[in-house]
């Protein structure tokens, strides 16, 4: 009976039950009130999560429609971690999910990059080489791991996904293409997403948890520390200031080649003064956008190339452009 009553002991109260929205008038309703009648509040469940109806490809799975998968059959179509991530992305709450086949050979591609990218550049050894792009990137990276804790937390395991990995690698990606990356960054960067990604897909991250010389399992690791002290939304309103600029600067490209017929070999910016340093730290990043030439005055500038008096249409936040 001892032995009985500890082995209870361990698995209650239970944190959650998860079942289907159809089960939610019977087996769900049930089950609480069994253990409200039989045992006291200290063994009642903690919680329970309901989802709704698989769909594939935007129909309802049934054998009748020709669309009904086994896990065996899917595996035979995709890994398993490409398979649960897709399950996962497919909807959340009572949505009913939807497995789409494309959403799968995208999630696959990721992954195998993933992989690649984690194995290739991390270093047993990594200075730290400190880069303008930093701060912005620890921004972004602490932003995303803290609202993907959340989703976590609050079971909406489809906004997890999305900010625990496609988010964090649109950041890794726009991080890179500033040019010159700290290495101590990057590895700290692997190791982090590495380990949010574990819970979501289990088998690749042990194995590049293994790649990168750790003896123990990743699912047996700690969860992140957020450093909130890192997230500026500061850094945000630039980003986005920077992607206005860059869109302008090309708009204004394609006109003069369609009405001019010209190619532009150059563009000049003219910022009001106190702005003049926002636009040197991110001139490498616009060139890359735009693949021209970028030379930045300010406004008060004496010396400065003006032809057409550009410099006068500069505003906060808008400056001045023309271009050669």
């Amino acid at each position: 009976m001892q032995e009985m009553k500890k082995e209870f002991e361990y698995w209650y109260p239970f944190d959650i039950r998860s079942t289907a929205k159809d089960l939610v008038q019977n087996h769900m309703s049930f089950c609480l009130f069994n253990h409200v009648a039989i045992f006291p509040e200290k063994y009642w469940p903690k919680g329970f999560s309901v989802n709704g109806w698989l769909l594939v490809e935007g129909d309802k799975m049934s054998k009748s429609k020709g669309n009904f998968y086994t896990i065996r059959q899917m595996l035979e179509k995709y890994p398993a971690d490409v398979t649960r991530a897709c399950l996962m992305l497919g909807g959340e709450g009572l949505d009913d999910p939807n497995f789409d086949f494309n959403n799968a050979e995208i999630v696959k591609d990721k992954l195998s990059k993933w992989y690649e990218f984690a194995i290739q550049n991390y270093k047993k050894t990594a200075k730290n080489e400190k880069t303008p792009g930093d701060e912005v990137f620890l921004s972004y990276l602490n932003k995303y791991l803290k609202q993907g804790s959340e989703s976590m937390e609050n079971m909406l395991f489809r906004s997890a996904f999305d900010k625990l990995f496609y988010q964090m690698q649109k950041a890794l990606r726009e991080y890179i293409a500033k040019g010159k990356t700290n290495p101590k960054l990057i590895n700290d960067f692997i190791i982090t997403q590495t380990k949010v990604l574990s819970p979501f897909c289990p088998h690749i991250t042990e194995e590049i948890w293994s790649k990168l010389g750790n003896k123990s399992f990743i699912s047996l690791e700690k969860w992140p520390i957020i450093d909130e002290s890192k997230i500026n939304e500061r850094f945000e309103e630039e980003e986005k200031k920077m992607e206005k600029i860059a869109d302008d600067i090309n708009n204004i490209i394609r006109i003069v080649k369609e009405k001019q017929n010209k190619d532009v070999k150059k563009v000049y910016l003219y910022s009001i003064p106190p702005e003049k340093k926002l636009y040197e730290d991110i001139k490498e990043m616009l060139e890359k956008k735009t693949h021209i030439s970028i030379e930045i005055f300010a406004v008060n500038d004496k010396n400065k190339y003006d032809p057409e008096g550009k410099a006068s249409k500069a505003k906060p936040g808008k400056p001045g452009i023309f271009v050669e």
